[in-house]
C-alpha cells in the first residue's frame, strides 16, 4: 500500500471527517516519504477534510502538499501559508486530487 510511505500528522487516514484543526509552524522534512501533507499523507473512502488552517513549510519525497500528499476526500474551506517543495509534485492543498466526491 501507498499509505507506508506517508507522512503527517497523520499518515493514513480513511473514512474519516478531519476538521477545526489549525497547524501553525508545521516543519515537516522527509527524504523518504512519498506523500507528505501538514495534516495527512494519504487519506482515502468517504473521507472529508474541513475548515483547516495550516502555517509552515513542508517538503517531501514525490507528492508534497500543504494540507495532505495524496487525496482521494472532499476539501472544503482550507487556508495554508508558507512554503511546499518536492521532488515530483507539490502544492499548496494537495499534491494528488484523485477525489471524485463533491458536495
Amino acid at each position: 500500500m501507498h499509505y507506508q510511505y506517508a507522512r503527517g500528522l497523520f499518515a493514513y487516514a480513511e473514512g474519516s471527517t478531519l476538521e477545526g484543526v489549525f497547524l501553525d509552524r508545521v516543519d515537516i522534512r522527509s527524504t523518504t516519504g512519498s506523500y507528505s501533507g501538514a495534516l495527512v499523507g494519504y487519506i482515502r473512502g468517504d473521507s472529508l477534510i474541513r475548515e483547516i488552517a495550516v502555517s509552515g513549510s513542508i517538503s517531501g519525497g514525490s507528492f508534497a502538499g500543504g494540507v495532505v500528499g495524496s487525496n482521494y476526500a472532499v476539501i472544503e474551506s482550507v487556508f495554508v501559508t508558507g512554503s511546499v517543495t518536492a521532488t515530483k509534485r507539490a502544492a499548496g492543498v494537495s499534491a494528488e486530487n484523485k477525489s471524485s466526491n463533491e458536495r
